[in-house]
C-alpha cells in the first residue's frame, strides 16, 4: 500500500488532525471567543494550545493537499462522485443542527460541506479542460490573494448571498469557507497538481539527490509556513470569530502560507525524502484519517455531537480535555474502519 503513497503527504495531513479536532471541540463546548481559557491551565493543555494554534490553518492545509493529490493523480478524479453522498449527509446534519438550535436566517450556514460539494463539481467539470490548465493556475493564484470582502459590491446586500460569497463577519459572524477567494484556493492546488506532471524542472527537482538543496528547500518551506502562523494565524480566536479570522487573513501571511505549501508538497515528492519517510514512518499511511479522510471526518463530527450532551469539560482538568480530544481522533478512525468493513461484507 505505501509503495503507491507519498508518505510525506500523509504525515503532513495527520499533523493537521489534532489541531482541527481540538479547535472543533472547544467551539462545540464554548459559545464565546476564548471563553475556555479560564478553565484550563495544565502543562499538557498549554502544549496542546501551542501546537493547535501553530497549525490553526489545518483546514486550509487539508483542502490544499487533498486537491493537489487529485490533480497529480488523474485516476482519483473518478472517485470524486463518491464524495457527493458524504457531503450531502454533512449538509443535512448541519441543517438539522441549526434548525434545532436557531430560527430565521441563521438556519442556513454555508460551511465546509457546501464548499467541498461546489469544489468537487467544479473540478470534475474543469478536468475536461486541462488544455487550459496554465490559465486556470495563474487565475487561481491571483484570485486566492484578492481580499474580495474589501470590494464594495451591491450583491452583498443580501445576507444569505453575502454569507456564501464573503462571509457575514461584521454582524452574524457566520459563514466559513465562503466562495471568494477560497474557490480559487482549491483550484490553485488542483491545477498545480495537474501541472506538476508536465513541467520538466519540477520532475528534475523531485528526482535530485542533492541533499543540501533538499535541506535548503525544506528550511525555506518550514520558515514560510511558521512565519505565516506566528505573524497572523496563531492568534486566532477560538469561538464564533474563528472562521472569519482564518478566512479573511492578512495578505502577507496568506502569501507565505501558499508558497510554503507549494514547496512542502513538492519536496515530499523527492524520491530520497520519500524513501527515508517510508522506511521509518510508513505506518502513518495506514490510518483512516489518511486513506478515508472524508468518512473519518464525518465520524469525528458525529462523535463530537453525541458527546456534547454527556461530557462537561468544565468539570475536568485541561489534561483530561486533551485526552478527550485524542480519544475522539482514535475513535473516529476506528469507527470509519468499522463502517468500511461492514460495507465490504455487505457488497
Amino acid at each position: 500500500m505505501t509503495k503507491d503513497r507519498i508518505v510525506g503527504w500523509d504525515i503532513f495531513r495527520i499533523l493537521q488532525i489534532f489541531p482541527m479536532v481540538y479547535l472543533h471541540t472547544l467551539e462545540g463546548f464554548w459559545a464565546m471567543d476564548h471563553e475556555h481559557i479560564g478553565y484550563f491551565s495544565s502543562g499538557l493543555f498549554s502544549l496542546a494550545y501551542f501546537y493547535s494554534h501553530s497549525f490553526s490553518t489545518g483546514g486550509l492545509n487539508l483542502v490544499a493537499i487533498s486537491f493537489f493529490i487529485i490533480g497529480i493523480k488523474p485516476h482519483t478524479i473518478n472517485k470524486l462522485k463518491y464524495l457527493i453522498p458524504l457531503l450531502c449527509i454533512g449538509i443535512l446534519c448541519l441543517n438539522i443542527f441549526y434548525a434545532f438550535f436557531y430560527t430565521g436566517s441563521a438556519y442556513f450556514e454555508w460551511d465546509i460541506y457546501h464548499y467541498l460539494l461546489l469544489m468537487v463539481c467544479l473540478v470534475y467539470i474543469l478536468n475536461k479542460y486541462t488544455s487550459y490548465i496554465k490559465i486556470i493556475f495563474f487565475v487561481s493564484l491571483i484570485g486566492s490573494l484578492v481580499p474580495f470582502w474589501n470590494i464594495d459590491l451591491h450583491i452583498y446586500n443580501n445576507s444569505i448571498l453575502e454569507q456564501i460569497l464573503i462571509g457575514s463577519c461584521e454582524e452574524e459572524k457566520v459563514g466559513i469557507w465562503f466562495v471568494l477567494p477560497w474557490v480559487f484556493w482549491a483550484l490553485l492546488f488542483w491545477s498545480y497538481g495537474v501541472l506538476f506532471k508536465d513541467v520538466k524542472y519540477i520532475n528534475k527537482l523531485t528526482n535530485t539527490s542533492n541533499k543540501s538543496f533538499i535541506l535548503s528547500a525544506v528550511c525555506v518551506g518550514l520558515f514560510l509556513f511558521f512565519y505565516s502562523s506566528y505573524a497572523y494565524f496563531y492568534y486566532c480566536p477560538v469561538g464564533p470569530s474563528f472562521a472569519c479570522y482564518i478566512h479573511r487573513p492578512d495578505f502577507v501571511a496568506l502569501l507565505s502560507l501558499l508558497v510554503s505549501l507549494i514547496i512542502i508538497f513538492t519536496i515530499f515528492m523527492n524520491s530520497t525524502v520519500n524513501t527515508v519517510l517510508q522506511k521509518y514512518l510508513y505506518f502513518v499511511s495506514f490510518t483512516k484519517w489518511n486513506t478515508n479522510l472524508g468518512l473519518t471526518y464525518l465520524c469525528h463530527v458525529f462523535l463530537l455531537s453525541i458527546s456534547l450532551g454527556y461530557f462537561v469539560p468544565q468539570n475536568y482538568s485541561g489534561t483530561v480535555f486533551v485526552f478527550f480530544v485524542l480519544a475522539q481522533i482514535v475513535a473516529a478512525d476506528r469507527l470509519s474502519f468499522l463502517i468500511l468493513n461492514i460495507k465490504k461484507r455487505c457488497s
